[in-house]
């Protein structure tokens, strides 16, 4: 079974917002360089990082969360894949609580290309998120206490699923 995973409108202005401030720096150090008629090292270093940061957060940006025929639960990026054997999972909960303003990112995304990386809140503890919108977020929790949260179109039913082989 493979879900999609749906960006909210938080998401989708965060990243509109930061992509446009990206483009309109990358044409300013552009013209300047131009104006200058020669490469200007600021300028270059600036691009630079604005566009590996803009890669590295792309390649783990969620596309999908399947259930696999191999009992595996299987979170899909861009260019990362987090894979999850059943029989390591120890619960699967909704999460409808989950705020970013609650919550600390100690490394990672907070809403460019989805809410991605690791992240502390004094009621679920740490955890890793790989979601594109909160209000379809779950909690996977390992038998070994380590925590994942993702989100998916139809969570419920990928909860059902889970849980259905979790107790077999």
């Amino acid at each position: 079974m493979k879900q999609k995973v749906k960006f909210s409108n938080t998401v989708k202005v965060i990243t509109s917002g930061i992509l446009l401030m990206f483009l309109l720096l990358c044409g300013i150090g552009v013209k300047n360089c131009i104006q200058e008629g020669t490469i200007l090292l600021p300028e270059v270093l600036g691009i630079s990082v604005v566009l590996l940061s803009t890669l590295c957060t792309i390649y783990f940006m969620p596309r999908y969360v399947e259930l696999t025929d191999d009992n595996e639960l299987v979170s899909h990026c861009v260019g990362y894949k987090v894979e999850i054997p059943v029989e390591n999972i120890s619960s699967v909960d909704v999460c409808d609580d989950f705020s970013h303003y609650k919550t600390l990112r100690t490394l990672g995304s907070g809403g460019f290309f989805g809410f991605l990386g690791r992240y502390y809140s004094p009621k679920h503890g740490r955890f890793t998120s790989f979601i594109g919108s909160s209000r379809d977020s779950f909690f996977v929790t390992l038998h070994s206490g380590k925590r994942y949260l993702f989100s998916c179109e139809n969570r419920e039913k990928l909860i059902e699923l889970l849980n259905q082989r979790i107790s077999k």
